[in-house]
């Protein structure tokens, strides 16, 4: 049995009037305040203390976006940065001056960082290791210094940026540690159009100068290593590559840049014999310093009562020593108790 309540003459012809919608969800009616986008612009971030290194996309870039990026500050005074594409391992761009820009759009996190200072190098996507299967494998630091490590076929190689200021010469140094191969490696250094000049110099096989436009640009080669550059032309491109022989023991070696035509001797490195960089690549490997070494300090608040599923509340630490954000992503807890947070801007915290 079903029953039908009788609808009334004014509710009939007055149909209830259509709801108004605006186009952004976050609208009046949506949220119950207004709100445009500009309430949501903080550039907190860019004040924050990120370290030395950020993974990230980075853009914009002459040769299009490094969408795996590895962002990380290099010198004694962080006078310049170099970002890795950890998708291909190699490096899409070097620059001089401050390190990364946060756009404060939605507190930074929804358009990418770019570039902050001088950019004095860059190159298109593409395989730094052509022919081979690449895994990045991860990051190391130790002090200012930065190692990261990746997987070549199944050779092991870890790699070392640096930057170096002589006679007020910017110079690039990439230390290398190649785990032993049997068969011949190949790494692309950089790829230029056809209106480039690369020079290998007979009486110095070690070095290769390029010219392109008002650009100079400088590679040497120091250490222990057997391998030779190579020009090869493939189509409209020049690629600059350096071809490694396989070998039964590790080769340790430098590949120094500049930005200039020439780069100054080995000895002001410190020189460029096996033994300087073995020792170099053994203090790199130890432990280093603690670095996050002011506490953040906050407070809780246990609930009230023992009933099941109650809250606890933590305070987050807006005022902190590193002006950190916290935009928690995740949270769990070891063993002991203790709890780590994850934040979107992917710090972690415990």
């Amino acid at each position: 049995q079903t029953c039908a309540l009788p609808i009334s003459k004014q509710a009939q012809a007055e149909p209830s009037p259509a709801r108004k919608y605006v186009r952004d969800h976050w609208g009046v009616e949506a949220v119950g305040f207004a709100w445009t986008e500009t309430d949501s612009r903080d550039g907190r971030w860019q004040r924050t203390d990120t370290g030395r290194f950020l993974a990230s996309t980075v853009m914009p870039l002459p040769d299009g976006p490094v969408r795996k990026g590895l962002s990380i500050r290099l010198g004694a005074s962080s006078q310049g940065s170099i970002c890795y594409d950890t998708e291909f391992g190699k490096p899409r761009a070097v620059w001089t001056g401050d390190f990364l820009t946060f756009d404060p759009a939605r507190f930074g996190l929804i358009v990418a960082p770019k570039v902050a200072g001088q950019l004095r190098w860059s190159q298109p996507e593409g395989p730094a290791w052509p022919g081979a299967t690449f895994r990045y494998l991860g990051m190391h630091v130790n002090g200012e210094h930065s190692l990261i490590s990746y997987r070549v076929n199944d050779t092991t190689i870890a790699e070392s940026p640096w930057f170096d200021t002589p006679w007020d010469q910017l110079v690039l140094t990439r230390l290398f540690e190649i785990a032993p191969h049997q068969q011949a490696l190949t790494m692309r250094i950089a790829e230029f159009g056809s209106n480039a000049t690369i020079e290998i110099p007979a009486d110095r096989p070690s070095t290769v100068r390029v010219n392109r436009g008002n650009e100079a640009y400088c590679w040497q080669l120091a250490g222990d290593i057997a391998g030779s550059f190579l020009v090869r032309p493939e189509g409209e491109k020049k690629l600059l590559e350096l071809t490694l022989p396989a070998r039964d023991a590790p080769a340790r070696f430098a590949l120094r840049w500049s930005p200039n035509r020439e780069i100054p001797a080995a000895e002001w490195f410190g020189g460029a014999t096996t033994d300087t960089i073995t020792t170099t690549w053994t203090d790199l490997k130890r432990a280093g310093p603690r670095r996050w070494t002011k506490p953040i300090v906050t407070k809780g608040s246990r609930a009230k009562d023992d009933q099941p599923y109650v809250v606890d509340t933590l305070t987050l630490p807006f005022d902190n020593p590193y002006r950190a954000l916290f935009f928690p992503g995740g949270l769990d807890f070891f063993p002991n108790g203790d709890i780590a947070i994850a934040t979107e801007i992917g710090r972690a915290h415990v």
